[in-house]
């Protein structure tokens, strides 16, 4: 069967990647604070979504964004790693003020120390 064959199946798994990364980027500002991989069965079988609390219309709303099944590892894993990113980027952006009175204050101590010393201009 040609559908059996490995490249057609790393395809079609390139293929679900790419739906399943494109959703979750529509939604990469959620996901950087809250959202979980959560696994269910369906049919049978283990299958994985991603499940958030969606409040940019004013409301909240459940969404679940379906990633796939045990059969498809390289998309779970994928999008494990992008959640993390995401998780990553907004532990940054939550810490960036403290990271801007940090910097301050680095300033004000250089700029006393130079004084100090009688280094520095005005």
């Amino acid at each position: 069967m040609a559908m059996d064959l490995p490249e057609n199946r790393h395809r079609c798994h390139e293929q679900r990647w790419a739906l399943v990364r494109q959703k979750l980027e529509e939604h990469a500002l959620t996901l950087m604070h809250q959202g979980t991989l959560v696994s269910k069965t369906a049919s049978g079988r283990r299958v994985w979504a991603v499940r958030f609390v969606d409040r940019s219309g004013g409301g909240r709303v459940h969404r679940t964004i379906y990633v796939g099944g045990d059969d498809q590892p390289h998309v779970l894993d994928r999008a494990r790693q992008l959640l993390e990113s995401y998780r990553v980027l907004g532990r940054w952006a939550d810490n960036l003020d403290t990271y801007v009175r940090l910097a301050a204050a680095g300033k004000s101590i250089v700029r006393r120390t130079l004084s100090g010393l009688g280094v520095g201009g005005a």
